[in-house]
């Protein structure tokens, strides 16, 4: 329950921070490697409980949520490139 508080209260104060320009959109980076957490379902979308909870968050902030499809090699590149806003480590 700690790590959902967290999560939620980091979510919130990146979505925050975001401008006016980003249109309202939470990019979320995940890897869709990871059942339960994170993986691709059988039409080859991203499912699991960080998506679950990706939703949740956005729905909570009143953000569209879009999940960005990273690999494991990319999570420390990605961010300085701003690709996404938030990654779930769960």
């Amino acid at each position: 329950m700690r790590k959902l508080l967290t999560t939620m209260a980091v979510a919130a104060v990146v979505a925050s921070s975001m401008s006016a320009q980003a249109g309202n959109t939470l990019r979320i980076g995940t890897e869709g490697a990871y059942a339960p957490w994170n993986y691709l379902d059988d039409d080859g979308k991203l499912a699991g409980y960080e998506i679950d909870l990706g939703n949740a968050i956005c729905e909570k902030i009143s953000y569209k949520c879009e999940f960005v499809h990273t690999s494991h090699l990319t999570h420390h590149v990605l961010p300085l490139q701003r690709i996404w806003n938030l990654i779930l480590l769960i």
